[in-house]
């Protein structure tokens, strides 16, 4: 579970993927992966041994709602909203921001400024003098020894990182980092097994502003679109009407589509000895519909998220997902990367139809 804690406990906003970006660079150099990038800083990496194992493509995002510094200052800064923070939370929450020598804390305002930024208000956080001593490494190391909040960092509720309670992994942000991990610890253990296998991950940016690092990625042309192509996610448990610790989901599609039928039926038949659910989770949109409407082979796997983007009953509190379901997670993941190649799973699945017709079929022409 080391994966895991460590990619839950890095800060991430959209456009501030490059922490979890280092992380997975790191992870996949020493497991002696090559790690490629496009244009707009996406990710992928592929794992491929042996041969007969069913190509696929797995993605993950790697932002999760924040926001980002507009105006710097030493006690008092401007910021603007990325992705989708629920402002009445927002207002008068803890905040931490990721500066040049560690994580400062701060308030928000109660109120937002007139001014608004890429259509959205502005608030004004009163920051504490100095960074505490909980260090996130800079991706600058030019700033190193400035305590001033600067223009351009970001920030995110001040919330834990990862705690373990009854059963659930709490966290910041599981949306959509966790995915992230199970895609790492996927690539560690086909490692580790010198696994015959096919499997491609892709870590995405931008996902939560809009789909922007996905979209860039497609227009590449990157992958064949006869490769199943499955993006993993963290998605409302009751907003989809799924049981967190029920195991994760097939996703069936999302609020402005449905995926491939084939690749679902797929998803099915490699699940069925393990605790699943499958639903239509359609809360929100997630980047398997960009796939999907440019014709790819789609489906979707999700964990059940509670809190989804940092959403308590009565204000902002931490997400959470279930041990269980991400345990089960990796044994499907594992499955899919080590099945055949080529079997025709509708096929399959209708088989007891055309059973049935060779045993029924002439009584449909007698009279």
């Amino acid at each position: 579970m080391n994966i895991l804690k460590d990619v839950l406990s890095i800060p991430t906003a959209p456009f501030h993927e490059g922490l979890v970006a280092k992380y997975v660079k790191n992870t996949c150099k020493g497991l002696g992966l090559k790690i490629r990038s496009d244009g707009s800083g996406n990710l992928f990496v592929r794992y491929k041994k042996g041969r007969g194992k069913q190509p696929v493509i797995l993605t993950s995002h790697m932002d999760h709602p924040g926001f980002e510094i507009i105006k710097g200052g030493d006690k008092k800064c401007t910021v603007g909203i990325l992705g989708g923070v629920n402002l009445d939370f927002f207002a008068g929450a803890r905040v931490a921001i990721n500066s040049a020598r560690g994580i400062i804390k701060g308030v928000v305002a109660k109120k937002p400024l007139k001014k608004k930024w890429m259509g959205k208000p502005t608030f004004e956080i009163n920051c504490h003098p100095r960074a505490s001593g909980d260090l996130v490494s800079s991706l600058d190391s030019r700033l190193r020894g400035d305590d001033r909040v600067r223009k351009g960092f970001f920030g995110w509720y001040d919330l834990p990182g990862y705690m373990k309670k009854k059963g659930l992994i709490i966290t910041k942000a599981a949306d959509n980092v966790a995915s992230v991990a199970a895609l790492l610890q996927l690539l560690t253990t086909l490692k580790k097994r010198c696994a015959s296998a096919d499997v491609t991950c892709v870590f995405t940016r931008a996902e939560e502003v809009g789909f922007v690092g996905c979209t860039a990625l497609e227009k590449e042309k990157i992958f064949p679109k006869n490769v199943p192509i499955i993006v993993i996610e963290c998605s409302s448990a009751s907003g989809g009407k799924v049981e967190i610790g029920g195991g994760p989901v097939i996703r069936v599609g999302d609020k402005m589509s449905c995926y491939t039928p084939e690749v679902d039926l797929w998803l099915r038949s490699l699940s069925k000895k393990l605790k699943v659910q499958r639903a239509l989770l359609a809360g929100g949109t997630c980047e398997a519909s960009v796939w999907m409407l440019k014709g790819y082979r789609t489906g979707g796997l999700a964990f059940p998220l509670g809190n989804y983007h940092n959403n308590a009953e009565k204000t902002y509190g931490p997400e959470f997902i279930s041990l269980k379901d991400y345990k089960t997670m990796q044994k499907l993941l594992i499955t899919m990367a080590l099945s055949k190649k080529g079997s025709s799973h509708i096929r399959a699945n209708l088989a007891p139809v055309m059973k049935n017709y060779r045993l029924w079929g002439p009584k449909l022409n007698s009279r």
